[in-house]
């Protein structure tokens, strides 16, 4: 098999590994705040469906952070949560660069990807396997926080919802 042939397999792999984590991730954003606005399970698909699939993955980040945000006061959010969202845009950023940028291949790699970068002036971007593997673990990582926070969504609401929500 080609250098060529084995790195783009390679390519395709990791590719389709982070955009498929990915996924998974934001869905779990998405469930969160259809939770968050809607306990009615047919309106909820509804607002799922017709809202949110709508955003963009930033867009979805940004309203489930500031639903955080508005559940706490600032020196709270910073010491619980802003690591979370700064991990969760870093996340963001590298599947847009799985997801866009052009595979390279290089004269000797079948165990790495690079992908370019064409704003402003050409730019690679290497991945090694322990970077990927670094990557894969933390969007993982994420993903479990995310799932955390789910689990006890009502928390976050407005204490006059928080109250009927429950009954």
């Amino acid at each position: 098999m080609s250098i060529y042939t084995k790195s783009t397999n390679l390519s395709i792999k990791w590719r389709g590994t982070v955009i498929a984590y990915c996924s998974v991730l934001e869905k779990e954003i998405e469930t969160f705040i259809a939770d968050y606005f809607v306990s009615d399970s047919q309106k909820n698909y509804v607002f799922w469906t017709v809202m949110l699939d709508r955003f963009h993955f930033d867009g979805k980040i940004s309203v489930f952070e500031e639903l955080i945000k508005q559940s706490c006061d600032k020196p709270t959010f910073k010491k619980t949560y802003s690591r979370l969202f700064s991990e969760l845009r870093y996340v963001k950023d590298e599947r847009n660069r799985f997801a866009h940028y052009v595979h390279f291949v290089g004269d000797d790699q079948t165990d790495s990807v690079t992908l370019l970068s064409f704003r402003d002036v050409i730019k690679p971007i290497d991945y090694s396997k322990e970077t990927f593997k670094s990557l894969i673990s933390r969007i993982d990582r994420c993903y479990k926080e995310v799932k955390k926070l789910h689990k006890k969504v009502h928390k976050f609401l407005p204490t006059q919802y928080a109250e009927s929500s429950a009954l």
